[in-house]
Order: C-alpha cells, then structure tokens, then sequence
C-alpha cells in the first residue's frame, strides 16, 4: 500500500511541471528523481521499523554485554645509564689513526677497551668536535670516521652541544649528525631541522617508561653565535635558556625521566659558578630529574639538589662535571676520568629516585707505535698488558686524582 502511494506521488510529480508549462524539463526530471529516492527511502525505514516491532527478544543468557578496555596501571620500574666524559679528536689523536699508505683514519680502538663497560639502556658520552669530510681538519673539525670511534665505545647516544658547534653554521650541523646517524646513534644537542628539534622526538620508551634526554649549550663562540643570527635558525644548537620549555613540554607529553645534558662552565676548572648553580636550581624546579654537565673537562662537584614538584620536594641528581674521556691534555686532571652507572627507579606514581651510583675510573693510555703516539682509553684501576712503568704511574695519578674528585659525593668506586 506505501508502495503504491509512493508510485502515485512520483508520478503527480512528473505531469505537473509540463501541465504547468515548465521549462527546464532534465530540472524537473532531476527533482522528480530526489522526490522518488526520498519517498521509497522513507518507505524502506518504515517497513524495517514494522519489521523490528515483530522482532523476538533475544534469551537473556544470549545477550552479550562488552565492557571497555580499562586503562593498563603504570607499574614503573628501574631504568639504567652509563654517562662518560668529552670526547674531543684533537690534532695528535687524529694523526694517531691516520694510514699513509691508504689515506684513511682508522679510530675503532681507542674506546673500544671501554665497551664491555659501557653498559645500560642509555649509554651516553659526549662529543666536542664537528664532523665534516669536506672541510680541512683541526682540532674542532673532523673525519668521518670518528663517528666509527663513538660507535665502538659502546655509546647510544651523543651530547652534541658545545659553544663551538654552530662555527660552520647549518653544513656543520648537516654534516655532523648525518654521519653519526649512519651509525645509528642517537644525537641531543644539534638538530638539522625544526621537526627533528622537536620535543617530542627526544622521547624514548624503555620497557613502558618514558625518557627524555635534551641537550643544551650555555653559550655559544662570538662566530656561532653570528653566524646564527644570520641564519635564524636559533633551533639547530638550542642554548640552555630553552630548556626549562622544553623541560615543560617533556613532563606534558608523560616522560617519565628527565635527562638534561648542558655543556658550561670553563674547559680545566673544577670551580662551579654561581650562574650555574642558579641555572641548575631552576632545571631541577622546571622538571629535570637528572642534570649532566659538560664542557670543563673534569669532574666537577656531584650532588642532589632539592627541586619543588606539584607532590612536593624531590631530590635531582646534578653532576656538574661528568669529566674527560678523550682528549691530546697531558694535565693529571685530564688524564683521568670516569664512567658513571646509575639507576634510575620510577615508582607506580612516576616518582624518581636513584638507588645505585657507581663509577668506572678510566685513563687516557699513550705509547708509541710505528713512530707516532697511540691513544687507547682503559680502566684505570686495572692493569693493560704492555703498559710501560711511565705510563703506570701516570695511571696511578689519574686513579688518585678521580678518587678525590668523587670524595664527599653519592659515588663510590667499583
């Protein structure tokens, strides 16, 4: 019966418009065509609703009722970090792996005595030079095959911020990361545009916690930072003032552990700033869990400062010195430094706590070979076949020295 009625409508609406003397008759037609579609879609609903009204109810033991998914509870758990000193590949180290015959450097063995000890979830190490092929080398500019160096240390990670690490400018930058990545290490500190700068990408997840690890330089050279201003890309090395942003953005976006590495202070000092006592304080207060300072080249002061969180005081880990790992100094300060093993505890309420610190002395080891000077970085509280009495003392030295760096701190010796 709708049926019919429907038929009767459509065909009222096809007469009309040409007894009425229409014009546009494929109008007509197109309208009379919506007006069909309208009344048999209509006619359609209607008879599925007679239909559902003769529908039996279904048993009740049949009827299946879903409940949703419940989020799962974080659970927290212990996340752990091997942190080492500078690396920087200065002129009488770069000469040490350099092959006349093949005109290639081969620098694969002078951080590879630490692998085995260089273990943890982030392994991180940092680096004061700039790798470039296309230039000339200085002690600031390098090979590609420094990247090989870093990779054999058993490092995962690299702090690329230093004053001087925007000196070549963006090609610099470019250059640098671009032969790290190939080696799949990962980089805080420089980045090649604003989408790899972006908070987010320094994001991690370790066994469902997140990390976050940010780098930064205090300052930049009177050239980087000309040449930064010329180019506007304030992004690609950001300075420490950035930090307690990002630091913000991190905690927004549910990191669990904060790792901030900032490169300060004076290349041979131990002495600490009042700058970066103050600037330290405010990283702590903005979010930071853990602070790991660069640049002096020494173990500096380790400490736990009191931060304020929303729960209250919560203690974060600064080292204002992470010391030297690699480098031509012959000072006893420089000679020696350490790999220091920490482990992070993040409880079910994503609170951060430090239950073990522990450090591996290392040496800058030296001899000759073949007419030129070889670098080999060991522990120094062990004993490396082949290793001269000369060298040994020296050893000795630099072992005394890391022991009295650390007096007083939450470290102790393996």
């Amino acid at each position: 019966m709708l049926f019919v009625t429907v038929l009767v409508l459509g065909m009222c609406g096809y007469a009309l418009p040409r007894l009425m003397g229409e014009k546009d008759l494929s109008d007509a037609g197109n309208r009379l065509g919506d007006q069909i579609l309208y009344a048999i879609g209509n006619l359609q609903i209607e008879e599925q609703a007679m239909e559902a009204r003769n529908i039996p109810l279904q048993a009740a033991e049949d009827v299946q009722i879903s409940t949703p998914t419940s989020t799962p509870v974080f659970q927290g758990g212990d996340i752990t970090l091997t942190l080492g000193g500078t690396v920087a590949l200065e002129k009488v180290i770069r000469q040490s792996g350099y092959d006349k015959s093949s005109r290639t450097y081969d620098f694969r063995e002078i951080l590879y005595g630490i692998s085995p000890i260089m273990q943890g979830d982030i392994r991180l190490i940092g680096l004061e030079n700039l790798i470039m092929p296309s230039k000339s080398y200085t002690d600031i500019i390098s090979p590609d095959e420094l990247s090989d160096l870093l990779s054999y240390s058993g490092a995962n990670t690299l702090m690329t911020a230093f004053p001087k690490g925007y000196d070549q400018g963006m090609e610099g930058i470019t250059e640098t990361l671009m032969s790290l990545q190939s080696r799949d290490l990962e980089t805080a500190g420089m980045y090649m545009s604003e989408g790899e700068a972006a908070v987010a990408r320094r994001i991690q997840e370790i066994r469902g916690m997140k990390v976050a690890v940010l780098g930064y330089s205090e300052t930049l050279s009177s050239a980087g930072t000309k040449q930064m201003r010329k180019d506007d890309r304030s992004y690609a090395l950001p300075l420490a003032a950035q930090a307690k942003a990002d630091i913000e953005i991190a905690r927004n976006l549910g990191a669990h552990l904060v790792v901030v590495c900032i490169s300060w202070g004076e290349a041979g000092k131990t002495t600490i700033s009042a700058s970066q006592r103050q600037l330290a304080q405010e990283i702590a207060d903005a979010g930071a869990d853990l602070i790991v300072g660069y640049g002096s080249r020494r173990i500096q002061e380790i400490t736990y400062l009191s931060a304020q969180r929303d729960s209250g005081q919560a203690p974060v880990l600064c080292i204002y010195g992470i010391g030297n790992l690699l480098s031509s100094s012959t000072k006893t300060g420089a000679l020696g430094g350490m790999l220091l093993h920490v482990q992070a505890h993040v409880d079910q309420s994503a609170h951060v706590s430090f239950s073990e610190l522990t450090a591996t002395p290392t040496f800058i080891w030296r001899f000759q070979m073949d007419g030129k000077t070889v670098f080999r970085v060991v522990a120094a509280d062990r004993e490396a076949d082949g290793m001269s009495a000369d060298q040994k003392k020296k050893q000795a030295s630099a072992l005394d020295n890391t022991r009295k760096a650390l007096e007083g701190s939450p470290v102790s010796l393996r």
